[in-house]
């Protein structure tokens, strides 16, 4: 039973080598679904976050505004934890049992892709840690045209996050992201048959 964590910093690549790994028959677990899926209307999360954070930061459509809870609690720590001892469990409970899930079904490795895997813990053990990575310069371009932000924000997104070099650290594996969508694939490619052949 072969787990692989894929993370990477903000604007880096991250998910669009999920996406590479989904579209060559991966099962990927992203952690940033799951918890759009826990905190939607009608699941677990959502009374309980609306109740913490008040109705303004529900949208016209009736779900969480994902964007305002984040402007809620960018700048307020107190605010960060309680929505993390909101919802974590129940992001976790999830994440697990779409892992027992796939195994129950399948021998191959199952990856989870989350932005903050070294950070946090997770009640899983790892088989491996794929880190993709590229320079911070690219990171603050990427934020630039993704996003519509200035280059002061980009950095200060940068900046709240754990370095890049320290990330690296953590790596089994390391995708490097500077160049072409190519590249990247070829990279993936690569790293997905080494992945398979090891369960």
């Amino acid at each position: 039973m072969k787990i692989y964590g894929l993370t990477g910093g903000i604007a880096s690549g991250k998910s669009t080598a999920a996406k590479v790994f989904a579209k060559l028959g991966a099962t990927v677990i992203d952690a940033d679904q799951v918890a759009r899926d826990v905190m939607a209307k009608g699941q677990s999360a959502f009374d309980r976050v609306v109740a913490e954070f008040g109705s303004g930061i529900v949208g016209p459509d009736g779900e969480i505004d994902r964007r305002r809870l984040r402007e809620q609690i960018f700048t307020d720590p107190d605010s960060k934890a309680k929505l993390d001892e909101i919802s974590h469990p129940l992001i976790i409970g999830s994440i697990v049992g779409r892992v027992r899930d796939h195994f129950e079904h399948s021998t191959e490795p199952v990856i989870v892709e989350a932005a903050l895997l070294i950070e946090t813990e997770h009640p899983f053990p790892l088989s491996g840690l794929i880190v993709v990575y590229c320079t911070q310069r690219k990171q603050i371009q990427r934020l630039i045209q993704r996003d519509g932000v200035d280059e002061q924000q980009a950095q200060a997104a940068l900046d709240s996050q754990m370095p890049m070099k320290e990330k690296l650290d953590y790596a089994d594996f390391a995708i490097r992201n500077n160049g072409s969508l190519e590249a990247l694939q070829r990279q993936v490619e690569r790293l997905w048959q080494t992945l398979k052949s090891q369960h």
